[in-house]
């Protein structure tokens, strides 16, 4: 994280605003021409009670967070205890719509099969691997995701807690 030491509006109209923003950044980071800077806003509370609340999570939970055997690097601070809220909030993508790759990952995590089943067939791309609908009519994703809206928090599932936690990995910024 860093400090905004400047943060100005240089262009103001009715339907569009460009601000100046000076970060200063934390010891041991630099910047050069040609770098460039992410700015994520973290996701909204109602989105982070919600998922807390599918994952069993009290609102003042702490939680440590290791990498899974296999893996090379994560976003989320590892470690060490940290707020479950702080985490949800702005470590991890809630909001987006729930994508193929996710569901097929999910399905690796179901307990059951008939859940795993029906989530490879959300997550299923098609003969063609293009995800384009033969036919013209919407196949199992775009009816139940896409025109449903459903992000991976809406995943009606019975998995373990520790399962349903596993599931964020499927969603990191």
């Amino acid at each position: 994280l860093a400090e905004v030491s400047c943060n100005r509006e240089q262009l103001a109209a009715p339907d569009r605003s460009t601000r100046h923003i000076e970060v200063a950044l934390p010891d041991g980071v630099s910047y050069a021409a040609g770098d460039h800077l992410g700015v994520v806003g973290g996701n909204p509370d109602e989105v982070v009670f919600a998922y807390m609340d599918r994952l069993g999570l009290a609102r003042d939970a702490v939680v440590r967070i290791e990498l899974e055997e296999g893996s090379s690097s994560s976003t989320v601070p590892l470690g060490r205890n940290v707020a479950a809220y702080a985490v949800l909030a702005y470590h991890f993508e809630l909001q987006q719509l729930a994508s193929r790759a996710q569901l097929y990952a999910l399905s690796k995590l179901a307990c059951e099969p008939a859940e795993a089943e029906h989530l490879r067939t959300l997550a299923d791309f098609g003969r063609d691997n293009s995800g384009e609908v033969q036919g013209g009519s919407p196949d199992a994703f775009e009816r139940y995701v896409l025109q449903s809206r459903r992000t991976l928090c809406c995943r009606s599932t019975r998995r373990s807690r520790s399962r349903r936690a596993r599931c964020l990995a499927c969603c990191p910024r």
